[in-house]
């Protein structure tokens, strides 16, 4: 259950991101929810714990430098008090919903209250319905990632919605056991034979710059859809190196 809130993308954009489960009045209280460290306010002011936050992503990459919410904890909180609200920090950008803001908002089911702490600036996004485009998007670890990209190309394509799996807490954890292959049958895959040829909407199983298959991208005949971790969504051809990098293919069968 932990890892189920963790997906639904409490991760912020930047910077600190926090849960709100009682309704505020003015700006300031919500700001003061920021600022304050790592804390949830709950319908009863005398349960006020801390909540802790983590920055796994250690990585070059800008987009990976996030912190998250702690998963067990956010359990944790759910038993204390309602929430109502997420509270979420953009210290450098203005308080407008990013892409991956508004797929976690639509994933988390919550409002979201956006906040420049330096300007004290606020903006507000709700549910409403938003998908994030197939190309373009930017990757973010259980929002916008490759496994996304292919549960909403089947979902935009074929009208198919393929099942989520439990994601662990940090890309680090995810390299060193992918689970793709582990899940592809429980998702309604099976394994392509050796002699059987390709077909539009395939999936392939990659080794990204590891040993494990830690990549998944579409086969769209000569190109493939897919995201890599250091750039934003795209189509490219299937050149020698990605086809070398393939180590499973797999077509949806259920």
């Amino acid at each position: 259950m932990a890892n189920k809130y963790h997906r639904q993308g409490f991760l912020g954009a930047g910077l600190v991101t926090k849960l709100l489960t009682s309704k505020a009045d003015k700006a300031d209280t919500l700001l003061k929810l920021v600022r304050e460290a790592r804390r949830l306010r709950f319908k009863d002011k005398d349960k006020f714990p801390k909540f802790k936050m983590k920055n796994p992503f250690t990585g070059k990459s800008k987009v990976m430098d996030k912190e998250i919410l702690d998963p067990e904890d956010y359990v944790k909180a759910t038993n204390l008090g309602e929430i109502t609200a997420v509270v979420h920090s953009h210290p450098t950008t203005p308080p407008e919903a990013s892409q991956a803001d508004k797929v976690a908002c639509e994933q988390s089911g919550l409002p979201w209250h956006i906040v420049n702490p330096k300007t004290k600036k606020w903006g507000y996004y709700e549910p409403q319905g938003y998908e994030a485009p197939l190309l373009g998007r930017q990757w973010v670890w259980g929002i916008t990632d490759c496994w996304s990209l292919v549960r909403d190309y089947y979902k935009q394509e074929k009208g198919i919605t393929l099942k989520d799996y439990e994601r662990t807490i940090t890309p680090e954890e995810f390299m060193k056991d992918p689970l793709f292959e582990s899940y592809a049958w429980r998702t309604g895959f099976r394994e392509l034979r050796p002699d059987e040829k390709l077909q539009a909407g395939d999936v392939l199983l990659m080794s990204i710059l590891d040993s494990t298959l830690n990549h998944v991208a579409i086969f769209l005949g000569d190109e493939v859809l897919h995201h890599l971790t250091d750039r934003l969504s795209c189509r490219e051809p299937y050149s020698p190196w990605l086809l070398k990098c393939t180590g499973k293919r797999y077509r949806y069968a259920s």
